[in-house]
Formats: structure tokens, C-alpha cells, sequence
């Protein structure tokens, strides 16, 4: 009988740890739910956040190409332009080998359509030199972009020194 007893006892006594370690992993499985709840909240954070993000970039590209006229991928493009025009003989070469160029198209044209293409042509390449001297009065902008990793350090410089700005 003692033996029967024994055998019980240890049987209790497995079923009392079996518990435990059910209940163990009863709290793990519930501690893992947590743990993933929290997770899927902190990725629709991260989510919005980054929609939130996108959203203000967004509404700075579209400023941006509102006050200066020009898009930022514009700017990009021609900060090695105008850097190469930053001195004053350079950019009135420049300005003489476009003329001769428009001189050329003026002079092929066959009707009056073609006139007007050239023509256009020519208004808008000089609204957007225009619009890259007049982008140094936008150090905000500039700032802003600098900071949004648009432009570089260099480049914020160059753009300065092309509308006749001081730089630091």
C-alpha cells in the first residue's frame, strides 16, 4: 500500500507541476498578446507618422514650387549650371551662345507656329533664370530644404552666391 500511496503522491505531485506549467504558459501565451497588441499599435503609429510625414513633404514641394517656380528636382539640376555661371564673364558667354541659338531657330522657322514655339521657347528659359537669381531671397526655403536633406550645405552656398547673396 505504501508503494500505491507513493505512486499517488508523486502522480499529485507531476499534476501540481504539469498546473504550474500550464499556468506558466497561459501567462506567456497572455503576455505574448500583449506583447503583439502593443506591436500592431506601434506599427499604425510608425504608419501614421510616416503618412503624416509624407503628407507635410508633400505640402513643401508644393510651396516650394509655388513661391519660387521651380520644383526642388529643378533646383537639384541646376545647381552645376549655376555654378559654373557664378562668375559674371561666364554667364554673359552663356547668355551670348543661347542668343546665337536662338538667332539660328528664329532663323529656321519656317511659319508662324515655329515663331511662336521659339518664342516661347525663349520666354521660358528666361522666366527660369530668373527664378534661379531670385531663389537666394528665399533662405527660409533653402533653409527648409536643407533641412529635409534636398540640398546640401554646398549647394544652399552655391545658390546664394548665384543671386549675389553673402555667404557664411
Amino acid at each position: 500500500m505504501a508503494r500505491r500511496e507513493e505512486a499517488i503522491k508523486r502522480t499529485e505531485e507531476a499534476k501540481t507541476r504539469i498546473m504550474k506549467l500550464v499556468e506558466q504558459a497561459q501567462k506567456a501565451f497572455e503576455s505574448a498578446e500583449r506583447a503583439e497588441k502593443q506591436l500592431e499599435r506601434a506599427r499604425e503609429r510608425a504608419s501614421r507618422a510616416r503618412r503624416r510625414r509624407q503628407r507635410t513633404v508633400q505640402r513643401f514641394l508644393s510651396e516650394y514650387r509655388r513661391i519660387t517656380g521651380l520644383s526642388i528636382r529643378e533646383t537639384q539640376k541646376a545647381i552645376g549650371w549655376m555654378s559654373m555661371n557664378l562668375d559674371p564673364e561666364m554667364e554673359r558667354e552663356a547668355l551670348e551662345r543661347r542668343k546665337r541659338v536662338f538667332k539660328e531657330m528664329i532663323d529656321e522657322a519656317s511659319d508662324w507656329a515655329d515663331m511662336m514655339a521659339v518664342i516661347n521657347r525663349m520666354a521660358y528659359e528666361a522666366r527660369k533664370i530668373i527664378a534661379f537669381k531670385n531663389l537666394a531671397n528665399y533662405e527660409e526655403l533653402l533653409s527648409a530644404a536643407w533641412q529635409l536633406g534636398y540640398l546640401t550645405d554646398s549647394e544652399v552656398a552655391i545658390i546664394m552666391k548665384y543671386g549675389g547673396k553673402e555667404v557664411d
